[in-house]
């Protein structure tokens, strides 16, 4: 299913409760689907940098940490290709990194170790006008295609939990769903547009019962350090909206660690 990007007959059924009970069960006005009018980027990650940025924070990037330095019970230092960067005893630090990265840095964490495809193809119209979009968003049932998106003259089509399919080349990949979408937007007998097919291999953890028992908790035994991202054990499956709600989870409990 997608929302947990597991197939249902192994997915673990408690995942998929909260979001039943925060959407469907709320009614219409909290099922109704929010999407980025110009992408994630623009959206999630630039608002943020600005907002970091304001308040004075330096972003760095390309300066991947190689280490954490520690005593018993603290973070004192983070090491980098660039040296180390020592940290005072206010400081506190969010690991949110996916868990293969997490693994080298901190020791005596379960995470989980499996992790399942997402597919997702953009096909590049000639026109803005698509006869069959009368929305932005339109689920597909009982197709391989499972939600199409439409940003102006951009079509893109996710499909989760894609282990097999992600095995195909992207030729063939984008001529199955081609065939599939030009049907649902009424454009049956068009020729396939210019194509791009992403292939995002470990895009979330697979939603099983030992994977779920692997998800961690925010906080560690490290009193400066907490965890943050859409693996951490927030209650609900691997998505933005769980990762978000990791990082305010994170960021609280620092806080009241460090005051």
């Amino acid at each position: 299913m997608p929302v947990l990007n597991t197939p249902a007959d192994v997915a673990v059924a408690r995942l998929l409760m909260p979001v039943i009970r925060e959407t469907l069960a709320k009614g219409a006005d909290a099922s109704r689907p929010l999407i980025a009018k110009n992408g994630l980027s623009d959206t999630f990650v630039d608002p943020a940098l600005k907002w970091l940025e304001r308040r004075g924070a330096e972003v760095r990037f390309n300066a991947r940490i190689d280490g954490i330095v520690r005593d018993d019970r603290m973070v004192t230092a983070l090491a980098n290709d660039s040296g180390t960067e020592q940290l005072g005893r206010d400081d506190g630090v969010v690991l949110a990194v996916p868990p293969w990265a997490a693994a080298p840095l901190i020791d005596g964490i379960s995470m989980p170790d499996r992790f399942a495809p997402i597919v997702n193809v953009h096909f590049k119209l000639e026109s803005t006008e698509v006869p069959g979009m009368t929305s932005p968003l339109l689920g597909l049932v009982g197709s391989v295609s499972h939600w199409i998106f439409k940003r102006e003259n951009i079509i893109s089509i996710t499909i989760s939990a894609a282990d097999q399919l992600a095995q195909q080349p992207n030729d063939k990949i984008a001529q199955l769903v081609w065939n599939e979408v030009r049907q649902a937007i009424r454009m049956d007998g068009s020729a396939q547009p210019p194509v791009r097919v992403i292939k995002e291999r470990r895009a979330t953890f697979v939603a099983t019962p030992d994977q779920l028992a692997r998800r961690p908790a925010h906080r560690t035994d490290i009193n400066n350090l907490a965890l943050a991202g859409d693996w951490i054990d927030t209650g609900l499956p691997a998505t933005i909206e769980g990762a978000i709600r990791s990082g305010e989870l994170a960021a609280k409990t620092l806080r009241k660690l460090i005051a």
